[in-house]
This record gives structure tokens, C-alpha cells and sequence, in this order.
């Protein structure tokens, strides 16, 4: 179950169409995939009501997989993914290696 609804992440990244509603809400489950995998759990699952640094970073990332659609880039800077998500993961993740 998505933490972030397709309205929610349309306003955070100021997206006004509905062009795009489809491949908005497939970033939001594939952010939220990832965020999951990461931390070693479901977030609906180990929280009744997520936490706001859980849903920021989702939101982060669906925003961030939004605007950088392809693999690679060319004559741009490249960053690693959004600041503050391996902040969020770090602090929360069930797991240690």
C-alpha cells in the first residue's frame, strides 16, 4: 500500500496535469519499493501511520525518478540520489552488515 497518494506527490513536485498521473503513481510504488528494500520492512506494515521522514524521502525519490527518467546523462552534473534519504534509511533500517 502506497504511503504517498497520487494528489500528494503531484503537489510536491508542482505538477498541475494529469497527463502523467499513470507514470507519477508507478514512481511513488517503485520509490516506495526501494525505500522498503533498503530498510527491511513494509513501512504500512511496521507503522500505523508512517512517519513524516519516511514519507518525504518516498516523495523525494518519486520526484527524483520522475525528472531523471533515463540511465544515463550528458554534459550535467550527476548527484547521488536525494539528500537525506541514506540519512532516513540509515536511522531506520532493521538490519546491520
Amino acid at each position: 500500500m502506497a504511503i504517498v497518494s497520487l494528489a500528494e506527490q503531484k503537489a510536491h513536485m508542482r505538477v498541475d496535469h494529469s497527463d502523467d498521473d499513470s507514470l507519477i503513481s508507478g514512481e511513488i510504488d517503485q520509490a516506495q519499493a526501494h525505500i522498503e528494500q533498503l530498510l527491511g520492512f513494509e513501512i504500512a506494515v511496521e507503522f500505523e501511520t508512517p512517519p513524516a521522514d519516511l514519507i518525504g524521502v518516498v516523495m523525494q525519490l518519486a520526484a527524483h525518478f520522475y525528472e531523471h527518467r533515463e540511465a544515463t546523462v550528458a554534459e550535467i552534473a550527476v548527484a547521488e540520489l536525494p539528500l537525506g534519504m541514506w540519512d532516513v534509511v540509515r536511522e531506520r533500517r532493521n538490519y546491520s552488515f
